[in-house]
């Protein structure tokens, strides 16, 4: 990786601003080089260690890429997750960007399920969506109908803590595979609807079955 992405993983991994594996970061790095992806959207944010990321990257690479947070910036807790209320996260998501001298993405700060959520992601097409909120069954899966509906042709959906009910991760990966809301999304109905691209740990990538990426 550049540098300027190692420090931004050893920034957000101080103090547990972030959480996620250093490979992710390479990921990211990989699938912004090969694709260059303009509309960008990350559905749940904690401190914006993704939305920052993807900002580097594409400034490294010369690009604009037109990034957005959608997430209601609050410490909501689900069946697998407890946040701190100390926090004001929206707050602390822009600091973060003036910290790496960045502009600030497009921000909706609602919850994915709410009608102005909807129509935020309805207003384009995607060329990326990382699904990364609420790890409830139901509310990840209406993540997933609603990016997979908006998404570009070409476009990738990302699902993160989505590798718990793989058989070739639970043989040859030691690490955390993730929670069985979006695991269970992603075995049973991302894994009908669309082609697997890749993976990394518990980040699972998506992409339409009739899409150019594989050619």
């Amino acid at each position: 990786l550049p540098f300027s992405l190692i420090r931004h993983r050893n920034f957000f991994s101080e103090s547990f601003r972030g959480f996620g594996e250093n490979s992710f970061h390479s990921m990211w790095y990989l699938l912004f080089l090969e694709f260059r992806p303009k509309n960008c959207l990350e559905i749940g944010v904690y401190r914006g260690q993704m939305i920052t990321l993807w900002s580097l990257i594409s400034k490294k690479l010369n690009y604009n890429a037109n990034i957005a947070a959608l997430a209601p910036f609050e410490a909501a807790s689900d069946s697998d997750s407890q946040y701190l209320n100390s926090i004001d996260y929206l707050d602390d998501t822009k600091k973060n960007h003036e910290y790496f001298n960045l502009e600030q993405p497009e921000y909706c700060t609602e919850y994915s399920t709410s009608e102005n959520a909807k129509k935020f992601v309805e207003s384009r097409k995607w060329d990326l969506i990382f699904i990364d909120g609420n790890h409830d069954y139901k509310i990840v899966k209406s993540d997933f109908e609603l990016s997979i509906s908006n998404l570009s042709d070409n476009g990738f959906i990302v699902m993160d803590d989505s590798s718990l009910y793989f058989d070739f991760y639970q043989k040859k990966y030691n690490g955390f595979t993730g929670h069985p809301g979006p695991s269970k999304v992603a075995k049973e109905i991302a894994m009908d609807r669309m082609r697997l691209f890749g993976a990394v740990g518990h980040n699972n990538i998506f992409c339409k079955k009739n899409s150019n990426n594989f050619k």
